[in-house]
């Protein structure tokens, strides 16, 4: 049974309607009509709220989907894209990013007591924090599990050996270190671990008093808010953020980064919700600020005109504006010199798209990009395992599968 059809039939099974449990869970009548036949990617946070209104969980509606969720790694035949690395719940440390996230919950556990060690100076660790940033936005999770703990429990040692003219510094030093482990965190599944780094942060961004790093932690705290359905909050929390940096920082260009990425994240939120209204209006705030800035890093978010571009086809594809999506995306392509994981975001989402329109050919081919792009980010995104089980729907195969995109029916 496919999980639209278990949504589905648990809300039927409790007498709800399908008006009824849109209003529950916070989303569009439509979306909800649409997930449940499977017609829209089901993201876990929706599947979360399905269960939170229905008082059962979430476990006991993944139980008998035939997907990446409900089916342990030992008990497929196959994956359906490349192969799952790591468990997420932790109990397994076999690979290097589970050995990882066990080294890194234990440097979070012992921010106040770290081990004794050496610690660089500023500088130096302000190339290892770039460093560690890299690798996110360059979807390299597996060698960013690897360096991550060191320098965490380095800027600990910082953070706490520093003088009044150095601590800002370094607590500025350790939010975004922290932002990096957060992308390996929610990137992995370890939504848990990554509520508890975000919550750090906030800590971190507060004592540094940097209003622009505190707009990059809001950025990173909606993750929280998709986890747990509540798109109202996040989205009040955004534009206040935004707001915020736009009264004190004034014009610079970093200050227009901060809140253009705001706006743009905004914008997903709220077609999320299925605003369209507010999706654009956020969306146009952004392109505003894209005027006056260059595409570039900006505290470890990626934004200008080309990201702002890439989210335009992310908010089209959640608004389920599927043939103006196609259709733009035939003239333009994010630039190579994008991050890998954000130019895979957007073959990812094109894929979505073009399902939708039943040209299961190009999605696969979307998919197979975004997999050359960043391999490791596209195994393990949801919303690819859902649009795979959609292609496997239509009784799809590939005439020209590619190593990591493997199209096959898992047996259980």
């Amino acid at each position: 049974m496919q999980l639209a059809h278990r949504l589905r039939s648990a809300r039927e099974a409790a007498g709800l309607s399908l008006a009824a449990m849109a209003a529950s869970v916070n989303l569009h009548k439509s979306v909800v009509s649409r997930m449940e036949n499977g017609k829209r990617t089901i993201r876990p946070e929706y599947v979360q709220a399905y269960a939170r209104v229905l008082n059962i969980s979430v476990e006991s509606l993944y139980a008998f989907a035939p997907d990446e969720f409900s089916t342990p790694v030992q008990d497929r035949d196959d994956s359906l894209i490349g192969v799952y690395e790591h468990d997420p719940s932790g109990s397994s440390g076999a690979d290097p990013i589970t050995s990882g996230v066990a080294s890194l919950r234990m440097a979070l556990d012992r921010w106040d007591t770290p081990p004794d060690g050496n610690i660089r100076s500023l500088p130096a660790l302000r190339t290892a924090v770039r460093r560690l940033n890299a690798h996110r936005l360059q979807a390299r999770y597996s060698a960013l599990s690897l360096e991550l703990p060191d320098v965490l429990d380095e800027l600990a040692r910082a953070v706490a050996q520093a003088t009044c003219e150095s601590r800002e510094e370094a607590l500025r030093l350790a939010t975004l270190a922290y932002r990096a482990a957060d992308g390996l965190a929610y990137k992995s599944g370890f939504l848990d671990l990554s509520a508890r780094i975000v919550d750090h942060m906030r800590r971190l961004a507060a004592q540094a008093d940097d209003p622009l790093v505190q707009a990059a932690v809001s950025y990173v705290r909606t993750e929280t808010f998709f986890v747990t359905g509540d798109l109202a909050t996040a989205r009040r929390a955004l534009t206040s953020a935004a707001d915020n940096v736009g009264h004190r920082e004034g014009s610079s260009v970093s200050a227009l980064a901060a809140v253009g990425a705001l706006h743009m994240r905004a914008a997903v939120v709220a077609a999320r919700a299925y605003d369209p209204g507010d999706a654009w209006a956020h969306l146009a705030e952004a392109r505003r600020c894209t005027q006056h800035v260059p595409e570039g890093i900006y505290l470890g978010t990626a934004f200008g005109p080309a990201s702002l571009r890439i989210h335009d086809l992310a908010v089209a594809v959640e608004l389920g504006d599927s043939p103006a999506s196609v259709q733009r995306a035939t003239v333009w392509q994010p630039p190579d010199d994008l991050p890998a994981e954000r130019r895979s975001h957007y073959y990812i989402d094109l894929a979505r798209a073009q399902l939708d329109l039943e040209h299961s050919e190009d999605a696969y081919r979307s998919l197979q990009r975004a997999h050359s792009i960043a391999p490791q980010h596209t195994r393990e995104h949801p919303g690819v395992r859902q649009t795979v089980h959609r292609l496997l729907a239509t009784g799809y195969t590939s005439s020209s599968p590619v190593p990591g995109l493997v199209l096959r029916e898992s047996r259980h």
